[in-house]
């Protein structure tokens, strides 16, 4: 099957299913809709990135992408995170920025947690209570 035979997607129609859902799986469309200025990007509903869940739940709700959400995360920290119930399960998220070559971070002694790069100036934790 060559390139020219395969079908465009424009995240329209039954593809719109996609866009609509995507973020119930952990995923986001990378560069939505009207959020060109702030991506650099044109829309393009093709582009998926897993963030996990309620990553991508507090993205969704809020009509953020990802830079707009990863600012968001930058002003809460350990002592005033952010809270989202996810089914049956609550999450703190918050932001810890790069020290440099060596960043010290607080996380719980036991339970589950997931620590992940920005991708710009610091570190995610999200913890799961």
């Amino acid at each position: 099957m060559g390139c020219g035979s395969v079908l465009a997607y424009d995240g329209l129609d039954v593809q719109k299913w996609v866009v609509d859902n995507c973020s119930n799986y952990g995923y986001v469309v990378r560069y939505p809709k009207g959020k060109n200025a702030i991506t650099g990007e044109e829309y393009c509903p093709w582009h998926l990135r897993y963030v996990g869940a309620p990553h991508s739940l507090i993205m969704n709700a809020n009509g953020w992408c990802l830079e707009e959400y990863v600012a968001y995360l930058q002003a809460h920290t350990k002592d005033n995170p952010v809270k989202s119930n996810v089914g049956d399960r609550t999450y703190e998220i918050y932001s810890v920025p790069s020290m440099g070559d060596v960043t010290y971070l607080s996380v719980p002694l036991s339970g589950n947690y997931d620590i992940s790069g920005d991708g710009s100036t610091g570190y995610i934790i999200t913890i799961e209570k």
